[in-house]
């Protein structure tokens, strides 16, 4: 699950993920639209407290009644915390690591060709293992394989659970847009397009498993690690 808490004071860089990460978890939580999280993500910077993030809110057209109340109801219950992660920025490669089989992302035999598998692997450090986390002006990220220059994508738009991700050249399309949202282990990785994220199926811990899309369910094998390499 997602943890709600967020800090006492605002954070203006970009670097950190307190309004970004914010914004997404009540998009995530309460079934925000995009407009909506957007708007979150650029008052959050701004206002410090309950009353002047309410009047901010109810000032604007992305907020709907009902993710109003949902916010009203919410708001008491979330604990301050000491520490924001860092989000990733387009300055650093990554290497993207399954906080269950500890299996990094990677496209598979090097492949340089449009919907190559992106399978996990045991970290060997080569370019087809390694990543480039660009932001994008929607909140969401480009996550490009350095080996190929191709990105994370849900072939054909996908809906279903168990749709196994490829790398494909980026066009700007939803599906290959992700929105990275903080939890206690990492990140869970997001699509934009089908809300779903991306899962190592069954947990497992083998070499050479297709990575997927899948509901969310709170489970360790749909949270990953985003460190830098370079």
């Amino acid at each position: 699950m997602l943890d709600y808490r967020i800090a006492n004071s605002s954070v203006s860089e970009g670097m950190f993920s307190f309004d970004l990460a914010l914004g997404v978890a009540l998009r995530n939580r309460y079934d925000c639209h995009a407009e909506g999280c957007a708007f979150l993500k650029s008052m959050i910077g701004r206002y410090g407290n309950r009353s002047e993030l309410q009047s901010a809110m109810k000032s604007c057209k992305d907020v709907t009644a009902a993710q109003m109340a949902y916010f009203d109801g919410s708001f008491d219950s979330l604990e301050p915390v000491a520490t924001l992660r860092r989000m990733p920025t387009a300055d650093h490669l990554y290497k993207i690591e399954s906080s269950s089989s500890h299996l990094v992302l990677d496209v598979a035999a090097s492949s340089p060709d449009d919907g190559a598998a992106v399978i996990q692997y045991a970290w060997h450090g080569t370019t087809n293992q390694t990543w480039r986390l660009t932001p994008l002006d929607d909140g969401t990220y480009r996550i490009e394989c350095v080996s190929s220059g191709k990105c994370l994508n849900v072939p054909g738009s996908s809906q279903d659970n168990g749709a196994e991700i490829i790398q494909w050249p980026f066009e700007g399309s939803d599906n290959e847009r992700w929105y990275l949202v903080p939890v206690a282990d990492g990140f869970v990785i997001q699509a934009k397009h089908s809300h779903k994220v991306l899962d190592d199926p069954g947990a497992s811990p083998d070499e050479g498993k297709r990575i997927i899309q899948y509901d969310r369910n709170g489970a360790i094998n749909q949270s990953w690690s985003i460190t830098p390499v370079d």
